[in-house]
């Protein structure tokens, strides 16, 4: 894992660092969502700042090399 903190307290930050973090690398929402385990649309949904359950978030952070630090309230509330 990067180094690294981003500081994610709203579903549109999240969003926003997934995408940021996804362009960097060069990967599509395709090569991120097999990565994840999980499906594309889950990916499309998470950049568009939409809630996904805390587990795919997780995973989709890691794949990236994001560390969570802190959950978003809005995503901690969507479970």
């Amino acid at each position: 894992m990067r180094n690294m903190r981003r500081y994610m307290h709203t579903l549109e930050r999240l969003a926003w660092v997934v995408e940021t973090e996804r362009q960097q690398l060069g990967w599509s929402q395709n090569e991120l969502a097999v990565r994840a385990r999980t499906s594309e649309t889950v990916v499309e949904n998470i950049e568009r700042g939409e809630a996904e359950d805390v587990e795919t978030v997780r995973r989709v952070l890691h794949a990236l090399g994001v560390e969570i630090l802190v959950l978003p309230g809005e995503l901690a509330a969507a479970r």
